[in-house]
C-alpha cells in the first residue's frame, strides 16, 4: 500500500512508527487501563458484564499519535484544538446536533447514553437515510415491508412498501429499496416481468409490453428484441415472432 506512495491513517496503534509518514495519524488505545477500569466497576455492581462502555481521551483510554509532517499545519492546529476539548471532557454526542440534511437530530441538553451508543447504530443520528434510529431493537415486518417510525423515532407499526420497491424481510429496515431493472411490484416483492413485457429502469410498479416488430421471450429482461428478417409480430406482448407468409417479407 504504502510502497505505491498512498496515504493512510492507522487504527488502534502507532502505524506511523512501522510504516512512516505516509501514515498521517493513528488513533492510538490504552487498553490496559481501560481494562483495569472496566473490571472495577463490573466488581462494583456498577455495570454489567459485557455492557459497551464508551470512554475516550478524558478518561485517558484514547489519544492519537504525532501528526505526520505531510499533515498541512492549519489541520494540524485544528486537530490540536479538538484534542484539548476531548481532554478537557467534551461529549461528541451531546445536543443540539444535526443530520446531514439539517433536522434536529439530538436536542440540546441530551447526551446519548453508553445503552443508547451501545443498542443503536450511532451514525444514524449524523445522517439521513441510515436505516436505523431507533433505541431499542425494531421488530421483524417481514418480506415487503418495513418499520415506520414517528418524529421521536419511535416504532408504530410495519407499513407494506411502495409500488416498485421492497425488501427482503432479512433484515429491520426504515425503508424499501428499488426493485432492479427487468422487475417490478406492487406490494413490496420485487417479480420478473414476465415474457412479452420489459422494464427498463429500476423502481418499476408494471412491467411495459413489447410493441409490435419486437418480441422477448425470457423473463425479468431490461428491453425487448427485434423481429430478425423475414419475421414479423402485429401484436403488443409478443413471446416470439412469426414468419412472414410465402412471398411477402420484412
Amino acid at each position: 500500500f504504502h510502497q505505491n506512495a498512498l496515504f493512510s491513517t492507522g487504527y488502534g496503534s502507532d502505524y506511523g512508527a512501522a510504516f512512516g509518514d505516509l501514515v498521517l495519524v493513528s488513533s492510538l488505545r490504552q487498553w490496559g487501563p481501560c481494562f483495569i477500569h472496566y473490571t472495577d466497576q463490573v466488581m462494583r455492581g456498577e455495570i454489567q458484564p459485557r455492557q459497551a462502555l464508551f470512554h475516550g481521551m478524558s478518561e485517558g483510554f484514547s489519544d492519537i499519535s504525532q501528526l505526520s509532517w505531510r499533515v498541512p499545519q492549519g489541520v494540524q492546529v485544528a486537530i490540536f484544538e479538538m484534542r484539548k476539548r476531548f481532554l478537557s471532557g467534551y461529549k461528541l454526542f451531546c445536543g443540539p446536533l444535526y443530520d446531514n440534511m439539517g433536522n434536529l437530530s439530538i436536542p440540546h441538553n441530551k447526551c446519548l447514553t453508553n445503552i443508547e451508543l451501545d443498542s443503536v447504530q450511532w451514525m444514524s443520528y449524523m445522517a439521513e437515510g441510515i436505516q436505523y434510529r431507533g433505541s431499542v431493537p425494531l421488530p421483524e415486518c417481514g418480506a415487503g415491508k418495513y418499520s415506520k417510525l414517528n418524529d421521536a423515532f419511535e416504532f408504530v407499526g410495519c407499513e407494506i412498501c411502495p409500488p416498485g420497491t421492497f425488501t427482503s424481510g432479512e433484515e429491520d429496515l426504515l425503508e424499501c429499496d428499488a426493485c432492479p431493472a427487468g422487475m417490478f411490484s406492487t406490494e413490496g416483492i420485487c417479480k420478473r416481468c414476465p415474457r412479452g413485457s420489459y422494464s427498463l429502469n429500476t423502481g418499476a410498479s408494471f412491467c411495459l409490453e413489447c410493441a409490435p416488430g419486437q418480441f422477448q421471450d425470457s423473463e425479468g429482461m431490461e428491453s425487448c428484441q427485434a423481429c430478425r428478417p423475414g419475421y414479423f409480430s402485429d401484436q403488443n406482448m409478443t413471446i416470439d415472432c412469426t414468419p412472414c407468409p410465402p412471398t411477402q417479407y420484412t
